[in-house]
Protein backbone atom coordinates (compact mmCIF):
# COMPACT_ATOMS: atom_id res chain seq x y z
CA UNK A 1 0.00 0.00 0.00
CA UNK A 2 1.36 3.15 -1.26
CA UNK A 3 1.52 6.36 1.19
CA UNK A 4 -1.03 7.89 -0.97
CA UNK A 5 -3.27 5.07 -0.24
CA UNK A 6 -2.83 5.01 3.20
CA UNK A 7 -3.93 8.47 3.46
CA UNK A 8 -6.84 8.50 1.56
CA UNK A 9 -8.09 4.78 3.55
CA UNK A 10 -7.78 7.72 6.61
CA UNK A 11 -9.75 10.26 5.03
CA UNK A 12 -13.06 8.04 4.78
CA UNK A 13 -12.81 8.49 8.92
CA UNK A 14 -11.27 12.00 9.21
CA UNK A 15 -11.20 14.99 7.37
CA UNK A 16 -10.24 18.69 8.88
CA UNK A 17 -12.91 21.26 9.28
CA UNK A 18 -13.00 24.57 7.49
CA UNK A 19 -10.71 27.06 9.30
CA UNK A 20 -7.85 23.78 9.30
CA UNK A 21 -8.24 22.67 5.72
CA UNK A 22 -4.95 24.47 4.65
CA UNK A 23 -2.90 23.34 7.67
CA UNK A 24 -4.33 19.71 6.52
CA UNK A 25 -3.46 19.62 2.81
CA UNK A 26 -0.06 21.05 3.76
CA UNK A 27 0.53 17.94 6.15
CA UNK A 28 -0.52 15.81 3.36
CA UNK A 29 2.12 17.24 0.91
CA UNK A 30 4.43 16.83 3.44
CA UNK A 31 3.99 13.03 4.44
CA UNK A 32 3.84 12.43 0.37
CA UNK A 33 7.31 14.12 0.30
CA UNK A 34 8.97 12.78 3.71
CA UNK A 35 7.88 9.34 2.16
CA UNK A 36 10.36 9.10 -0.90
CA UNK A 37 13.22 9.00 1.62
CA UNK A 38 11.72 7.24 4.47
CA UNK A 39 13.08 4.35 5.66
CA UNK A 40 10.95 0.45 5.67
CA UNK A 41 9.06 0.73 8.58
CA UNK A 42 9.88 -1.88 11.18
CA UNK A 43 7.83 -4.50 12.05
CA UNK A 44 7.95 -6.12 15.61
CA UNK A 45 8.19 -9.80 15.71
CA UNK A 46 6.16 -11.99 18.48
CA UNK A 47 2.45 -11.79 19.47
CA UNK A 48 0.07 -9.61 19.51
CA UNK A 49 -1.87 -8.86 22.80
CA UNK A 50 -4.90 -6.47 23.03
CA UNK A 51 -4.72 -3.36 25.11
CA UNK A 52 -8.22 -3.52 25.87
CA UNK A 53 -9.60 -3.56 29.59
CA UNK A 54 -11.65 -6.43 30.16
CA UNK A 55 -14.27 -4.73 31.66
CA UNK A 56 -14.68 -3.09 27.79
CA UNK A 57 -14.75 -6.78 25.67
CA UNK A 58 -18.68 -7.08 24.97
CA UNK A 59 -19.56 -10.50 25.43
CA UNK A 60 -23.03 -12.53 24.10
CA UNK A 61 -26.11 -12.66 26.91
CA UNK A 62 -27.37 -15.90 27.34
CA UNK A 63 -30.97 -14.80 28.00
CA UNK A 64 -30.84 -12.13 25.67
CA UNK A 65 -29.59 -14.53 22.93
CA UNK A 66 -32.06 -17.47 23.87
CA UNK A 67 -34.86 -14.47 22.81
CA UNK A 68 -34.63 -14.47 19.52
CA UNK A 69 -34.74 -10.89 17.30
CA UNK A 70 -38.05 -10.15 17.98
CA UNK A 71 -38.71 -8.72 14.62
CA UNK A 72 -41.63 -6.58 13.86
CA UNK A 73 -44.55 -7.73 10.91
CA UNK A 74 -43.29 -6.51 7.32
CA UNK A 75 -44.05 -3.18 6.26
CA UNK A 76 -44.49 -2.51 2.83
CA UNK A 77 -42.47 0.56 2.40
CA UNK A 78 -43.79 2.91 -0.98
CA UNK A 79 -41.69 5.91 -0.27
CA UNK A 80 -38.33 6.03 1.65
CA UNK A 81 -37.66 9.42 1.70
CA UNK A 82 -34.39 9.75 3.90
CA UNK A 83 -32.15 7.39 4.75
CA UNK A 84 -33.37 4.59 7.42
CA UNK A 85 -36.26 4.82 5.65
CA UNK A 86 -38.32 8.01 7.77
CA UNK A 87 -36.99 11.11 8.81
CA UNK A 88 -35.94 9.36 12.39
CA UNK A 89 -33.96 6.79 10.56
CA UNK A 90 -36.06 4.25 12.29
CA UNK A 91 -35.86 1.44 9.86
CA UNK A 92 -37.75 -1.36 10.36
CA UNK A 93 -38.24 -5.06 8.82
CA UNK A 94 -38.91 -4.02 4.86
CA UNK A 95 -41.36 -6.07 2.88
CA UNK A 96 -38.85 -7.71 -0.38
CA UNK A 97 -39.06 -11.21 -2.19
CA UNK A 98 -36.17 -13.28 -1.67
CA UNK A 99 -33.43 -14.08 -3.49
CA UNK A 100 -32.89 -10.74 -5.42
CA UNK A 101 -32.63 -10.86 -8.64
CA UNK A 102 -31.43 -7.90 -11.04
CA UNK A 103 -34.21 -5.59 -12.77
CA UNK A 104 -31.99 -2.76 -14.09
CA UNK A 105 -28.97 -0.49 -13.92
CA UNK A 106 -28.12 2.56 -15.56
CA UNK A 107 -25.85 5.87 -14.80
CA UNK A 108 -26.31 8.59 -12.19
CA UNK A 109 -24.19 11.14 -14.18
CA UNK A 110 -21.32 11.38 -12.53
CA UNK A 111 -18.76 8.79 -9.99
CA UNK A 112 -17.64 9.60 -7.01
CA UNK A 113 -13.98 9.37 -5.98
CA UNK A 114 -12.09 7.92 -3.13
CA UNK A 115 -12.38 11.17 -1.65
CA UNK A 116 -15.94 11.28 -1.57
CA UNK A 117 -18.30 9.07 -1.48
CA UNK A 118 -22.16 9.42 -3.13
CA UNK A 119 -25.26 10.13 -1.20
CA UNK A 120 -27.88 7.35 -0.50
CA UNK A 121 -30.40 8.01 -2.58
CA UNK A 122 -34.31 8.31 -2.02
CA UNK A 123 -37.72 6.69 -3.15
CA UNK A 124 -40.56 8.11 -3.45
CA UNK A 125 -43.63 7.99 -5.68
CA UNK A 126 -42.06 5.28 -8.34
CA UNK A 127 -38.94 7.30 -8.45
CA UNK A 128 -35.19 6.81 -7.21
CA UNK A 129 -33.55 9.92 -6.89
CA UNK A 130 -29.82 10.75 -6.69
CA UNK A 131 -26.95 13.01 -6.93
CA UNK A 132 -23.44 13.18 -7.69
CA UNK A 133 -20.51 15.30 -6.14
CA UNK A 134 -21.34 17.75 -9.02
CA UNK A 135 -24.39 18.35 -8.59
CA UNK A 136 -26.10 16.99 -10.74
CA UNK A 137 -29.59 15.36 -9.95
CA UNK A 138 -31.64 12.29 -11.48
CA UNK A 139 -34.77 10.88 -11.46
CA UNK A 140 -35.38 7.31 -12.37
CA UNK A 141 -38.49 5.13 -12.88
CA UNK A 142 -38.09 2.81 -10.51
CA UNK A 143 -39.45 -0.45 -12.49
CA UNK A 144 -37.40 0.03 -15.59
CA UNK A 145 -34.77 2.38 -14.88
CA UNK A 146 -35.93 5.11 -17.07
CA UNK A 147 -34.55 8.69 -16.54
CA UNK A 148 -37.26 10.85 -16.24
CA UNK A 149 -35.84 13.72 -15.71
CA UNK A 150 -32.54 15.00 -14.58
CA UNK A 151 -31.06 18.86 -13.68
CA UNK A 152 -28.26 20.56 -12.18
CA UNK A 153 -28.77 22.33 -9.02
CA UNK A 154 -24.76 23.61 -8.54
CA UNK A 155 -21.61 24.93 -10.98
CA UNK A 156 -18.58 24.59 -8.71
CA UNK A 157 -16.11 26.46 -9.30
CA UNK A 158 -13.57 24.34 -7.70
CA UNK A 159 -14.06 20.27 -7.35
CA UNK A 160 -17.08 19.88 -4.78
CA UNK A 161 -15.32 19.39 -0.98
CA UNK A 162 -13.84 16.34 -0.27
CA UNK A 163 -15.54 13.79 2.38
CA UNK A 164 -18.85 15.26 1.56
CA UNK A 165 -21.30 13.35 -0.48
CA UNK A 166 -24.34 15.49 -0.99
CA UNK A 167 -27.96 14.65 0.39
CA UNK A 168 -31.19 14.12 -0.50
CA UNK A 169 -34.66 13.59 1.11
CA UNK A 170 -38.35 13.99 -0.52
CA UNK A 171 -41.77 14.36 0.84
CA UNK A 172 -44.98 14.46 -1.89
CA UNK A 173 -43.63 16.74 -4.31
CA UNK A 174 -40.81 18.09 -2.93
CA UNK A 175 -37.37 17.05 -3.72
CA UNK A 176 -34.48 18.44 -0.75
CA UNK A 177 -30.81 18.19 -2.14
CA UNK A 178 -27.42 19.61 -1.93
CA UNK A 179 -24.34 18.09 -3.45
CA UNK A 180 -21.90 19.01 -0.49
CA UNK A 181 -21.58 22.66 -1.71
CA UNK A 182 -23.19 25.81 -0.59
CA UNK A 183 -26.75 25.54 -2.66
CA UNK A 184 -29.17 23.95 -0.88
CA UNK A 185 -32.43 23.63 -3.94
CA UNK A 186 -36.20 22.34 -3.30
CA UNK A 187 -37.35 20.66 -6.68
CA UNK A 188 -40.25 19.08 -7.91
CA UNK A 189 -40.28 15.35 -7.61
CA UNK A 190 -42.20 15.22 -10.97
CA UNK A 191 -39.98 17.42 -13.44
CA UNK A 192 -37.29 18.59 -11.50
CA UNK A 193 -38.04 22.09 -11.74
CA UNK A 194 -36.29 24.42 -8.90
CA UNK A 195 -38.93 25.99 -6.56
CA UNK A 196 -36.25 27.40 -4.50
CA UNK A 197 -32.76 27.61 -4.16
CA UNK A 198 -30.66 29.38 -1.05
CA UNK A 199 -26.83 29.68 -0.63
CA UNK A 200 -25.51 29.07 2.68
CA UNK A 201 -21.41 30.36 3.97
CA UNK A 202 -19.76 26.72 3.92
CA UNK A 203 -20.58 23.48 2.13
CA UNK A 204 -23.52 22.13 3.40
CA UNK A 205 -22.84 18.59 5.67
CA UNK A 206 -25.39 17.06 7.19
CA UNK A 207 -29.27 16.97 5.98
CA UNK A 208 -31.38 17.42 4.49
CA UNK A 209 -34.10 16.50 6.86
CA UNK A 210 -37.57 16.88 6.21
CA UNK A 211 -39.16 18.35 9.53
CA UNK A 212 -43.22 17.23 9.00
CA UNK A 213 -44.79 19.63 6.09
CA UNK A 214 -43.68 22.52 6.74
CA UNK A 215 -39.29 22.65 6.99
CA UNK A 216 -36.51 21.38 6.52
CA UNK A 217 -33.19 21.18 8.71
CA UNK A 218 -29.39 20.82 7.62
CA UNK A 219 -25.94 21.48 9.06
CA UNK A 220 -22.69 22.77 7.69
CA UNK A 221 -18.84 22.09 7.64
CA UNK A 222 -18.83 23.80 11.25
CA UNK A 223 -21.72 22.30 12.95
CA UNK A 224 -23.96 24.90 12.64
CA UNK A 225 -27.92 24.20 12.08
CA UNK A 226 -30.67 25.64 9.93
CA UNK A 227 -34.05 25.40 9.51
CA UNK A 228 -35.85 26.69 6.57
CA UNK A 229 -39.49 26.84 5.54
CA UNK A 230 -40.29 24.17 2.79
CA UNK A 231 -42.06 26.51 0.58
CA UNK A 232 -39.65 29.07 -0.04
CA UNK A 233 -36.36 28.44 1.66
CA UNK A 234 -37.06 31.43 3.91
CA UNK A 235 -34.76 30.96 7.01
CA UNK A 236 -36.53 29.71 10.27
CA UNK A 237 -33.58 29.95 13.04
CA UNK A 238 -29.75 28.44 13.24
CA UNK A 239 -27.88 27.61 15.80
CA UNK A 240 -24.12 27.99 15.59
CA UNK A 241 -22.22 24.58 16.48
CA UNK A 242 -18.70 24.26 17.85
CA UNK A 243 -16.28 24.06 14.91
CA UNK A 244 -13.25 21.46 15.44
CA UNK A 245 -9.35 21.13 13.72
CA UNK A 246 -10.79 17.74 12.63
CA UNK A 247 -14.15 16.26 11.83
CA UNK A 248 -14.78 13.10 11.18
CA UNK A 249 -15.03 12.62 7.21
CA UNK A 250 -19.21 11.57 6.54
CA UNK A 251 -22.59 12.88 6.45
CA UNK A 252 -24.30 12.46 9.39
CA UNK A 253 -28.30 13.59 9.42
CA UNK A 254 -30.52 15.16 12.15
CA UNK A 255 -33.37 12.63 12.73
CA UNK A 256 -36.98 14.52 13.12
CA UNK A 257 -39.55 13.00 15.22
CA UNK A 258 -42.69 14.62 17.47
CA UNK A 259 -41.97 17.83 16.85
CA UNK A 260 -37.80 17.36 17.66
CA UNK A 261 -34.46 17.05 16.30
CA UNK A 262 -31.74 14.98 16.75
CA UNK A 263 -28.11 15.91 16.01
CA UNK A 264 -25.28 13.89 16.42
CA UNK A 265 -22.64 17.36 16.55
CA UNK A 266 -18.59 17.35 16.44
CA UNK A 267 -16.68 15.90 19.44
CA UNK A 268 -19.30 13.13 20.22
CA UNK A 269 -22.12 15.56 21.35
CA UNK A 270 -25.31 14.37 20.63
CA UNK A 271 -28.29 16.86 21.45
CA UNK A 272 -32.27 17.20 21.39
CA UNK A 273 -33.86 20.19 19.79
CA UNK A 274 -37.14 21.62 19.93
CA UNK A 275 -37.81 21.93 16.00
CA UNK A 276 -39.80 24.91 16.03
CA UNK A 277 -37.99 27.32 17.84
CA UNK A 278 -33.83 25.82 17.84
CA UNK A 279 -33.91 25.67 21.51
CA UNK A 280 -31.97 22.83 22.85
CA UNK A 281 -33.92 20.09 25.35
CA UNK A 282 -31.13 17.81 26.41
CA UNK A 283 -27.39 17.29 25.35
CA UNK A 284 -24.84 14.88 25.98
CA UNK A 285 -21.89 13.26 24.50
CA UNK A 286 -20.22 9.79 23.02
CA UNK A 287 -16.40 11.02 23.77
CA UNK A 288 -14.44 8.67 25.46
CA UNK A 289 -12.96 9.47 28.38
CA UNK A 290 -9.53 7.92 28.13
CA UNK A 291 -8.82 7.32 24.86
CA UNK A 292 -6.78 4.43 23.79
CA UNK A 293 -6.05 5.46 20.07
CA UNK A 294 -6.14 8.34 17.53
CA UNK A 295 -9.33 7.72 16.59
CA UNK A 296 -10.77 6.79 20.11
CA UNK A 297 -9.91 10.67 20.86
CA UNK A 298 -12.08 12.01 17.92
CA UNK A 299 -15.51 11.34 19.20
CA UNK A 300 -16.96 13.05 16.08
CA UNK A 301 -20.52 10.63 15.11
CA UNK A 302 -20.12 9.84 11.90
CA UNK A 303 -23.69 7.84 11.65
CA UNK A 304 -26.89 8.84 11.43
CA UNK A 305 -28.69 9.31 14.70
CA UNK A 306 -32.02 7.26 15.23
CA UNK A 307 -35.09 8.85 16.74
CA UNK A 308 -38.36 6.64 17.06
CA UNK A 309 -39.99 9.44 19.42
CA UNK A 310 -39.47 7.74 22.31
CA UNK A 311 -35.61 6.50 22.15
CA UNK A 312 -32.43 8.09 20.60
CA UNK A 313 -29.63 5.81 19.41
CA UNK A 314 -26.34 6.94 18.66
CA UNK A 315 -22.93 5.53 17.67
CA UNK A 316 -19.80 7.04 17.20
CA UNK A 317 -16.77 6.04 15.79
CA UNK A 318 -14.92 6.41 19.15
CA UNK A 319 -15.68 3.37 20.55
CA UNK A 320 -19.43 3.67 22.11
CA UNK A 321 -23.15 3.60 21.15
CA UNK A 322 -25.81 4.89 23.90
CA UNK A 323 -29.49 4.86 23.80
CA UNK A 324 -31.29 7.70 25.64
CA UNK A 325 -34.55 8.30 27.04
CA UNK A 326 -35.93 11.04 24.54
CA UNK A 327 -38.20 12.80 27.21
CA UNK A 328 -35.47 13.20 29.71
CA UNK A 329 -31.83 12.91 28.17
CA UNK A 330 -31.53 9.39 30.83
CA UNK A 331 -28.56 6.87 29.37
CA UNK A 332 -30.62 3.82 29.19
CA UNK A 333 -28.08 1.65 28.16
CA UNK A 334 -24.41 1.65 26.90
CA UNK A 335 -22.16 -0.49 25.19
CA UNK A 336 -18.52 -0.13 24.22
CA UNK A 337 -19.31 -0.51 20.70
CA UNK A 338 -17.38 1.91 17.83
CA UNK A 339 -18.91 2.42 14.52
CA UNK A 340 -19.89 4.40 11.02
CA UNK A 341 -22.98 3.07 9.52
CA UNK A 342 -26.13 3.78 11.15
CA UNK A 343 -27.83 1.20 13.75
CA UNK A 344 -30.80 -0.15 12.38
CA UNK A 345 -34.10 -0.54 14.64
CA UNK A 346 -36.26 -3.00 14.55
CA UNK A 347 -39.14 -4.57 16.63
CA UNK A 348 -37.19 -5.29 19.90
CA UNK A 349 -33.57 -5.27 18.56
CA UNK A 350 -31.39 -2.72 17.03
CA UNK A 351 -28.53 -4.55 14.57
CA UNK A 352 -25.29 -2.53 13.66
CA UNK A 353 -22.12 -2.50 12.37
CA UNK A 354 -18.63 -2.09 13.70
CA UNK A 355 -15.22 -0.26 12.51
CA UNK A 356 -13.52 -4.00 13.15
CA UNK A 357 -15.70 -5.28 10.61
CA UNK A 358 -18.47 -7.31 13.09
CA UNK A 359 -22.28 -7.58 12.86
CA UNK A 360 -24.29 -6.93 16.08
CA UNK A 361 -27.71 -7.69 17.17
CA UNK A 362 -28.76 -5.82 20.52
CA UNK A 363 -31.56 -6.24 22.68
CA UNK A 364 -33.36 -2.67 21.93
CA UNK A 365 -34.39 -2.48 26.16
CA UNK A 366 -31.49 -2.61 27.52
CA UNK A 367 -28.47 -3.29 24.97
CA UNK A 368 -27.83 -6.59 25.65
CA UNK A 369 -26.09 -8.44 23.07
CA UNK A 370 -27.59 -11.04 21.40
CA UNK A 371 -25.55 -12.00 18.98
CA UNK A 372 -22.44 -11.21 17.21
CA UNK A 373 -21.26 -12.38 13.47
CA UNK A 374 -17.70 -11.98 12.76
CA UNK A 375 -17.32 -10.70 8.69
CA UNK A 376 -14.60 -11.44 6.35
CA UNK A 377 -12.04 -9.55 7.21
CA UNK A 378 -12.91 -8.87 10.37
CA UNK A 379 -9.79 -7.42 12.98
CA UNK A 380 -8.78 -9.20 15.60
CA UNK A 381 -10.74 -8.59 18.93
CA UNK A 382 -9.16 -5.35 20.33
CA UNK A 383 -7.00 -4.20 17.64
CA UNK A 384 -7.32 -0.37 16.66
CA UNK A 385 -6.04 0.19 13.32
CA UNK A 386 -6.38 3.20 11.05
CA UNK A 387 -5.79 1.34 7.73
CA UNK A 388 -6.72 -1.52 5.95
CA UNK A 389 -10.18 -1.10 7.79
CA UNK A 390 -13.07 -3.30 6.78
CA UNK A 391 -15.49 -1.71 4.87
CA UNK A 392 -19.44 -2.65 4.77
CA UNK A 393 -22.36 -0.76 4.78
CA UNK A 394 -25.35 -1.08 6.80
CA UNK A 395 -26.95 -3.15 8.48
CA UNK A 396 -30.81 -3.11 7.18
CA UNK A 397 -33.77 -5.86 7.69
CA UNK A 398 -35.72 -7.13 4.84
CA UNK A 399 -37.92 -10.06 4.65
CA UNK A 400 -36.31 -10.94 8.22
CA UNK A 401 -33.24 -10.83 6.90
CA UNK A 402 -30.67 -8.94 8.73
CA UNK A 403 -28.28 -7.82 5.29
CA UNK A 404 -24.68 -6.21 5.30
CA UNK A 405 -23.16 -5.19 1.52
CA UNK A 406 -19.06 -5.40 1.88
CA UNK A 407 -17.05 -3.01 -0.31
CA UNK A 408 -15.93 -5.34 -3.17
CA UNK A 409 -20.01 -5.96 -3.54
CA UNK A 410 -20.95 -9.01 -1.63
CA UNK A 411 -24.16 -8.88 -0.14
CA UNK A 412 -24.22 -11.29 2.92
CA UNK A 413 -27.93 -12.33 4.91
CA UNK A 414 -27.81 -13.52 8.19
CA UNK A 415 -30.42 -15.01 9.98
CA UNK A 416 -32.25 -12.20 12.48
CA UNK A 417 -32.69 -14.50 15.53
CA UNK A 418 -29.20 -16.56 15.21
CA UNK A 419 -26.56 -14.44 13.67
CA UNK A 420 -25.98 -17.46 11.27
CA UNK A 421 -25.28 -16.11 7.73
CA UNK A 422 -23.04 -15.54 4.87
CA UNK A 423 -22.40 -14.06 1.21
CA UNK A 424 -25.57 -15.20 -0.85
CA UNK A 425 -25.15 -12.68 -3.96
CA UNK A 426 -22.90 -10.14 -5.30
CA UNK A 427 -24.42 -6.61 -6.27
CA UNK A 428 -21.80 -4.59 -7.45
CA UNK A 429 -18.49 -2.86 -6.63
CA UNK A 430 -16.41 -0.31 -5.09
CA UNK A 431 -19.94 0.17 -2.60
CA UNK A 432 -19.47 2.35 0.38
CA UNK A 433 -23.20 4.14 0.03
CA UNK A 434 -25.83 2.11 2.05
CA UNK A 435 -28.31 0.81 -0.61
CA UNK A 436 -31.80 2.14 -0.33
CA UNK A 437 -35.15 -0.27 0.35
CA UNK A 438 -38.65 0.88 -1.48
CA UNK A 439 -41.36 -0.53 -3.73
CA UNK A 440 -40.18 -3.90 -2.60
CA UNK A 441 -36.94 -3.07 -4.33
CA UNK A 442 -33.34 -2.36 -3.16
CA UNK A 443 -31.43 -0.14 -5.10
CA UNK A 444 -27.60 -0.47 -4.44
CA UNK A 445 -25.24 2.58 -5.79
CA UNK A 446 -21.49 1.65 -6.57
CA UNK A 447 -18.77 4.36 -6.47
CA UNK A 448 -18.62 4.47 -10.70
CA UNK A 449 -21.98 5.95 -9.89
CA UNK A 450 -23.96 2.71 -11.04
CA UNK A 451 -27.23 1.96 -9.53
CA UNK A 452 -28.74 -0.93 -9.96
CA UNK A 453 -32.00 -2.02 -9.13
CA UNK A 454 -32.55 -5.53 -7.36
CA UNK A 455 -36.60 -7.15 -6.73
Amino acid sequence: MTVRDKVINRLFLLWPSSFALEKFLLACLVLTAMAACSKPELILEGKRVSVIAAKEMVIVNQAAAAEGAGLPEVIDVIRAGHAGLSAGHTGGNVKVELPFQQVWRASIGGAGSQLTELAQPVVSAGQVFTVTPAGTVTAFDTATGNVNWQVGIEDFVDDPLPGIAGGLAVAGDQLFVHAGGRKLAALSAANGSTLWSISLRLPVRGGPTIIGSEAVAVTDLDGNIFTYMSDDGALIWQRSGLPANTVVYGTPSPAYANDQLVVAGYGGDISLIEANSGQIIWSDTLAVSNPRSPLQSLGDIRAHPVFDGGLVIAISQAGQIAAFNARSGLLLWDQPIGGIEMPWMAGKSVFLLTIDGRLYALRRSDGAVRWIAELPGALPAGVFALEDIPRYVGPFVAAGKVMVISKSGSLFEFDADTGVGGKVMQVGADIVTAPQLGNGMMFVLSGNGTLTAFK
